[in-house]
């Protein structure tokens, strides 16, 4: 899939998404897991064994995603969100990424523990396709540095197509805009 493919991704606070009512779409991205589940963190999510099979069922590229707590272990939780995937029936073709927009005690330090999930997800799957998701401003703010060689999901709400911040110098997939239950990709 290359070019205009249009997806979206959902997290828990879609409920049970109506996959089957979607149209047009080439991917869809679904929350899996956040920090290391401790309480308040919805983790694994609770819908992930709902939209996780629908989206195969749909014909849809599919992938995952993790909400990194930046106070924490990023090895510990790649491996929690690769464990919450793989429970659900992680195949070498789903996309795997990372969520970094959480401020932490310094951009240094959420830009290493970012590193640090990355790797060990990489060594955990490494045939799975798999990037970072972040915002503009927190990336140029270097939460982000040291993972450009990793494909970029930029989260950015307009219409004029966006240039990728550095340490990227394009991105793969660009979160457009939002609704009440989905974001658009």
């Amino acid at each position: 899939m290359a070019g205009n493919a249009l997806g979206i991704d959902v997290s828990n606070f879609a409920g049970q998404f109506d996959w089957a009512g979607t149209s047009g779409l080439s991917f869809g991205i679904c929350r899996a897991s956040q920090g290391l589940s401790g309480p308040g963190t919805n983790s694994p999510d609770p819908f992930l064994a709902w939209n996780w099979p629908r989206i195969k069922a749909r014909g849809l590229a599919r992938g995952a995603y993790h909400f990194l707590d930046p106070n924490l272990s990023g090895a510990a939780q790649a491996s929690l969100f690769v464990a919450a995937v793989s429970r659900v029936g992680l195949e070498t073709t789903d996309m795997l990424w990372l969520d970094n927009e959480t401020a932490g005690s310094s951009p240094a330090a959420v830009a290493a523990c970012a590193r640090d999930f990355m790797a060990k997800l990489v060594s955990l799957r490494p045939h799975n396709p798999c990037g970072v998701y972040s915002f503009f401003n927190f990336i140029t703010s270097g939460n982000c540095a040291g993972l450009g060689r990793y494909p970029l999901w930029l989260a950015i709400f307009q219409s004029a197509t966006p240039s990728a911040p550095v340490p990227w110098s394009a991105w793969k997939f660009w979160q457009s805009g939002s609704t009440s239950s989905r974001d658009t990709d």
